[in-house]
């Protein structure tokens, strides 16, 4: 196997933008968080997903959260994205937390059961 035919495993684990994510991370946590029972399983998962994300700093990891992933989990509205915001409500930084509270808020108000 020469160079030419070695993965390219710097590919493999390039950053991703938020805003290619949301889809892939959204169908994660109907995955992966209904699955789950210990809080702290679920904050090394959203840790995980900020860090996935976080090429370009965590700060813009956070705010592109904030406007892309939380709108479009709102827009979802089912028992996973519930689950995912009131993750980031709880591991994210003072925009994430606030954006993803009141779209948890407005998600359970409409009935949609906590997983």
């Amino acid at each position: 196997m020469g160079v030419a035919d070695e993965p390219d495993v710097a590919g493999l684990f390039a950053p991703v933008a938020a805003a290619d994510a949301v889809t892939g991370v959204l169908d994660e946590a109907k995955a992966a968080l209904c699955h789950l029972e210990d809080p702290v399983d679920a904050e090394l998962w959203g840790s995980d997903v900020i860090g996935a994300l976080s090429g370009a700093g965590q700060a813009a990891a956070m705010a592109a959260l904030a406007q892309t992933l939380v709108p479009a989990a709102a827009q979802a509205a089912t028992p996973e994205a519930l689950a995912m915001l009131r993750v980031f409500a709880a591991i994210g930084s003072p925009e994430l937390r606030t954006a993803a509270e009141a779209a948890a808020v407005r998600i359970a108000a409409q009935d949609v059961p906590d997983v």
